[in-house]
């Protein structure tokens, strides 16, 4: 589980991933405690206006593994950066059209 692991807030992982993303990509495999999200998005609430390297912002993922992560989360996330519906990922899709998708 990721509540036992020390994060580099600051830093990608090398693979262009952030702990908020990473955390939110992986939870489909590896569940998440909202403490975690807390955590991470306390300690660098800019994580939610970063890209991975696909070009996906944290509310593109935390809709597309919705049904793995806590809706208060979906919510904290968009809360933190409500521009992010606007925003597309190199894909082509809006939040919208993935929440759709799930």
């Amino acid at each position: 589980m990721y509540s036992n692991r020390n994060w580099n807030y600051s830093e990608d992982d090398g693979e262009g991933l952030f702990p908020l993303h990473r955390v939110i990509g992986n939870s489909w495999k590896d569940p998440v405690e909202e403490e975690v999200y807390v955590k991470i998005m306390d300690a660098w609430p800019w994580a939610v206006r970063e890209k991975d390297r696909y070009g996906r912002f944290p509310l593109h993922l935390a809709l597309r593994y919705s049904k793995n992560i806590p809706f208060e989360m979906i919510q904290m996330i968009f809360n933190a950066w409500p521009e992010a519906v606007r925003k597309k990922w190199w894909y082509g899709g809006f939040p919208l059209h993935i929440a759709l998708q799930c």
